[in-house]
């Protein structure tokens, strides 16, 4: 079976990037300087990939006029052959399509994946943040038939919870309605697309396996929904999360997603101590974590985070990545 990994990334320090970004506006939160730091988790992933999933045929980096400065030293290690590690531009994935260019939109370039050359009908789809934790087989993410394990939780819809109705009504009411691109209404549009109306599959921070004929025929039901999709330069509430698109159309092809506590979870936002997290990732504990806001975290508690991966991963991080790692500065 032919898997390949793809990583979406962006190098927001890049003063180029900053000024394109600067030359559209303030795009609120979504467009904030914050969602595009990069601090250096690109390198953790791929070593990840290198060291726990040495089935991946090949790893697209999509980025947008940009390259990792360290990306190289992988080959240039042994570590991989040359052109196992690819940087896929946006000019590949838009071709052809009414994309707003440039675009900061994760939502419209997830949109355009499966559009990668040369991409393996079925690929397992990372942010940058995430990685695997532990030695990964294809059927961890593929079941013998070359169908996505999926994981996650069938929930009801908001507009089914009682409370969350609730809330809503109430915004609206003072003249304050919700229009956040939020990652879970993005969830729920998705779902709906794919004629889902009391449930839907809400997935944790994951890799993600996927297929590309899945994406091709969801999106062929919906004439138009990609040219609309790429339109946004910044997220918009309008939008569907890709992945869970492709998810629900493999639900409604028959696939069966479990809830699977294979996830060790850090946010810069977590109250309480670290240390527990830190320890499912440095013992290996779950298949797959996900090291998210490391650019918000107070300098000590990245340091510490950072010390935890570069000695997790050392092995499969060249020695220039790994010096790089330890002093950012």
């Amino acid at each position: 079976m032919q898997i390949d990994a793809v990583i979406a990334w962006v190098d927001g320090a890049d003063p180029a990037h900053r000024a394109k970004r600067a030359a559209f506006g303030d795009a609120g939160k979504s467009g904030s300087d914050q969602r595009f730091v990069e601090t250096g988790e690109i390198y953790v992933a791929l070593a990840s990939i290198l060291e726990h999933a040495p089935f991946v045929r090949r790893i697209h980096i999509v980025t947008d006029d940009q390259r990792p400065a360290l990306l190289p030293h992988f080959a240039q290690a042994g570590l991989c052959a040359p052109d196992r590690i690819r940087v896929v531009d946006h000019d590949a994935i838009f071709a052809g399509l009414p994309a707003a260019r440039p675009n900061f939109n994760s939502r419209a370039i997830e949109a355009a994946l499966h559009r990668i050359p040369d991409l393996s009908e079925r690929f397992v789809y990372l942010n940058d943040d995430m990685f695997f934790n532990g030695p990964c087989a294809p059927g961890d993410l593929f079941d013998p038939d070359g169908r996505p394990l999926l994981s996650g939780r069938m929930v009801a819809f908001s507009d089914r919870r009682p409370a969350a109705r609730l809330k809503s009504l109430a915004r609206r009411l003072i003249g304050r309605p919700d229009t956040r691109p939020s990652h879970l209404v993005a969830q729920e549009t998705a779902a709906r697309l794919a004629g889902f109306r009391r449930t839907f599959l809400r997935v944790p921070h994951r890799p993600h396996p996927l297929r590309v004929s899945t994406i091709r025929r969801a999106l062929a039901a919906h004439p138009g929904l990609l040219e609309r999709q790429v339109g946004y330069r910044f997220r918009d509430r309008a939008q569907y999360l890709p992945v869970a698109l492709a998810n629900h159309a493999e639900i409604a092809g028959g696939a069966e997603p479990r809830l699977r506590d294979d996830v060790a979870y850090l946010r810069d936002r977590m109250s309480g101590d670290v240390e527990p997290v830190l320890s499912q990732i440095r013992d290996g504990y779950t298949p797959f974590a996900c090291v998210q806001g490391l650019e918000s975290m107070p300098p000590a508690s990245r340091d510490r985070v950072l010390a935890v991966l570069v000695d997790k991963f050392g092995d499969h991080l060249p020695p220039a990545i790994r010096t790089a790692l330890m002093d950012p500065a």
